[in-house]
């Protein structure tokens, strides 16, 4: 069984969810599997490729793991935390020269809510990219999660822009951020969020997160699961990378 991604209040359905989901996926995103011909000769395929693509991430990983439990001071954890972040979103093929956090979702005119990147499909807004405070194991002390953090405009100084001034970062607490998010006018609010947390990222839709539905990706476990499956690097690649969520055929995150 799958374990690196955890399918929290089935945000897709048992029957969906199984055993061979990453066969399912990758069926869905047309993806070419086979590897070699009938004659044992390896062949152009998909995965091969994009498990390329995401592997040198492994090593990034565990270099800001090993960064982040030796940070002191809980701006810096940030912001190396946001750094490692970008090359995450870099493998996803989401880096392109876009400036980041050009566009806060402005609650009224000093209260917004901090959005990295923002992108619409058909005229709309679609998939927001966020990010909160690395949840990490240190030691005995147990990360807070998505439900509990907070931003705090002091810890996050070096990662947001300057330029924002003195708006008012609210609500602060993400749980209530997101949900406010969600409530927003149809032309307004995005239909997916990608909330990037170190070693964990979570994947939330606007109509299941009301319902504590999301799919949760490990990091962690997910490097530790490619001794088993290699292909489970192109599965985490076909369900977060930009190609995909932002495609012109139907979305897989459906």
């Amino acid at each position: 069984m799958i374990r690196f991604i955890e399918n929290i209040g089935d945000y897709y359905s048992q029957h969906f969810f199984t055993d061979d989901f990453h066969k399912k996926v990758f069926d869905k995103a047309g993806y070419i599997t086979q590897k070699k011909d009938s004659d044992g000769n390896k062949t152009a395929n998909h995965l091969t490729e994009i498990n390329a693509r995401i592997s040198p991430l492994r090593e990034k990983y565990f270099r800001f793991k090993n960064d982040l439990l030796n940070i002191q001071r809980e701006k810096d954890k940030v912001k190396r935390t946001s750094d490692f972040h970008r090359e995450v979103l870099d493998a996803l093929g989401y880096i392109n020269g876009t400036p980041e956090y050009s566009h806060p979702v402005f609650i009224n005119e000093t209260e917004v809510i901090p959005v990295r990147y923002n992108y619409a499909k058909g005229g709309k807004p679609y998939l927001f990219i966020m990010e909160m405070k690395a949840i990490v194991h240190e030691g005995d002390k147990q990360p807070m999660g998505i439900y509990e953090q907070t931003w705090d405009r002091g810890e996050w100084k070096e990662v947001f822009p300057t330029t924002w001034g003195d708006i008012i970062l609210k609500p602060d607490v993400i749980k209530e951020a997101l949900s406010e998010l969600f409530l927003l006018p149809e032309d307004e609010r995005p239909t997916y969020v990608i909330m990037l947390a170190g070693a964990k990222i979570f994947l939330i839709h606007y109509e299941k997160w009301k319902y504590d539905s999301f799919l949760l990706f490990d990091l962690e476990q997910l490097f530790a699961e490619v001794v088993i499956n290699r292909d489970y690097l192109a599965l985490f690649y076909a369900l977060l990378a930009k190609t995909n969520c932002l495609g012109s055929t139907d979305s897989l995150l459906q």
